[in-house]
């Protein structure tokens, strides 16, 4: 069963509080990175959902790492930098294509638990009325190389959400997501990693996940950290 409640945009106000609480503490639990593509530029954010938040927040990006992915494969570094409150391509975004990106935030210690926190963020750039469009798109889903993924593929009128980690389907997995009409959402993964969603709402639809790894004793990082945790986050348009 789904479970749905509110997504609240966050008003200038609470934005500042959160600018200046980030002062002393450099990640609150609910902050993600969100790419996004408006007027055939992409975008960068860090915070609760796929919106700008401040440039406080959004110098945290600057270890972003973003590519552009192509139908046929073709893989290419997208430059960014910091504009307002987000990072922004100088260079032209296409569509239909993927972006996608990776960052590596480091050792991160909270509530005297410390572990290695590694971001992952992907946006589909793709229409999806017609069944061409929607084979593009299912190749343009499945291009990206990114260790913890999102993969979207529709089924009908429904969209199944394909979980990897290390390209192997990561089962019991939660994806939380955020609809169009800023409801909050949250899904399962099967045994093969697949949860299914019918949509019902047309717009931006944005979801993330995260997954846990021990670290090996022979890992260098293992010397401050237990575990890896891997966060990701999934951007794309839908229509029902």
């Amino acid at each position: 069963m789904t479970n749905t409640t509110t997504y609240v945009r966050p008003t200038l106000f609470v934005l500042s509080t959160l600018a200046l609480f980030f002062c002393a503490v450099p990640l609150l639990r609910a902050h993600f990175i969100w790419i996004e593509v408006a007027d055939q530029k992409a975008y960068a954010y860090f915070g609760e959902g796929p919106d700008p938040s401040t440039t406080e927040m959004a110098n945290y990006l600057e270890k972003l790492t973003l590519h552009q992915y192509t139908v046929d494969g073709k893989k290419s570094p997208v430059a960014l930098s910091l504009h307002e409150a987000a990072y922004r391509s100088q260079k032209k975004i296409t569509e239909p294509t993927v972006l996608g990106g990776s960052m590596d935030w480091g050792l991160f210690d909270r509530a005297q638990t410390k572990f290695h926190l590694i971001y992952h963020a992907k946006h589909i750039a793709a229409k999806t009325e017609t069944k061409e469009e929607k084979e593009t798109f299912a190749k343009l889903a499945a291009a990206t190389d990114l260790p913890l993924e999102i993969i979207p593929k529709f089924d009908g009128k429904d969209i199944v959400f394909h979980i990897t980690y290390q390209k192997k389907p990561l089962s019991g997995a939660t994806i939380d997501l955020i609809t169009p009409e800023l409801e909050n959402r949250s899904l399962k993964t099967d045994d093969q990693g697949n949860a299914t969603l019918a949509v019902d709402q047309e717009g931006l639809w944005a979801l993330r996940t995260m997954t846990a790894v021990t670290l090996d004793e022979n890992d260098p990082r293992a010397k401050e950290a237990q575990e890896v945790r891997h966060y990701t986050t999934l951007t794309l348009n839908l229509t029902k």
